[in-house]
Order: C-alpha cells, then sequence, then structure tokens
C-alpha cells in the first residue's frame, strides 16, 4: 500500500510542478496577447483597407456647394449629390474628409484655402447643411 501512496504523491508532485510551469507560461502568453493583439490588428485593418481600396484618384477636383446639395467635377468624372447622401465629415490636422459611402469621398486638403477663416466657414456651411 506504501508504494502506491508514493507513487501517487510523486504523480501529483509532477502535476502540480507542470501545472504551475503551465500557469506561468499562460500568464506570459496572455500579457502578450494583450499588448500585440490590438497592434496585430491594426495592421490586419490596414491591409485589408488598402486593398479595398484599389486605385485612388488623386487629380484637381473643384467642389460648389449649393442649398441642394454639392457638384465635384474632375478632369475625368461629374457628379451632383445631394446633402442626405453625406455620410460623415472627418476634419483631420490637414484634410477635411467628406464621406459618401463606405468606398468614396471627398479629401480637401487646407492648402486649398486662402485662410483657416475661410476653412472654418466651409466645414460650418457642410455641417450646417448634413444635419
Amino acid at each position: 500500500m506504501a508504494p502506491i501512496i508514493i507513487v501517487l504523491n510523486l504523480v501529483y508532485q509532477y502535476l502540480n510542478q507542470a501545472l504551475n510551469f503551465l500557469s506561468v507560461i499562460m500568464v506570459i502568453f496572455g500579457i502578450l496577447w494583450i499588448i500585440f493583439f490590438p497592434k496585430f490588428l491594426d495592421v490586419i485593418y490596414k491591409k485589408r483597407f488598402v486593398d479595398m481600396l484599389g486605385p485612388i484618384n488623386l487629380e484637381s477636383t473643384t467642389l460648389e456647394l449649393s442649398e441642394e446639395g454639392f457638384e465635384a467635377t474632375s478632369s475625368s468624372s461629374e457628379y451632383r449629390l445631394p446633402w442626405n447622401s453625406v455620410d460623415d465629415i472627418i476634419i483631420t490636422k490637414k484634410h477635411i474628409l467628406i464621406y459618401l459611402n463606405i468606398n468614396s469621398g471627398v479629401s480637401i486638403p487646407f492648402n486649398a484655402f486662402s485662410s483657416s477663416l475661410e476653412r472654418e466657414s466651409f466645414t460650418k456651411y457642410l455641417y450646417d447643411h448634413i444635419q
């Protein structure tokens, strides 16, 4: 009977040490996951977004605003859209982005305006008409 108890005790101690080692490994893995998984997602989403965009049209565009909507004219296209077709307006450090849907939009660089006052009145006009 005593050898069985000794063997069971040795198995218990071995499993106890192995579980402690596995616990440490799992804690380290969890910490690394918390740190690096958001960065991994950023890389994946950026790649998907760039792949989804395809070729980007960076030609000069004239944008005319009216009470009904706006008209964008370039050398290759022309379109008129009502204000309710604008999904969102986002202002970054250097651009005003007018989102029409997930795949299209208009980017207006700040240097397209002669002054910051002109840019602010433009953005106020946009916000007044999309709401």
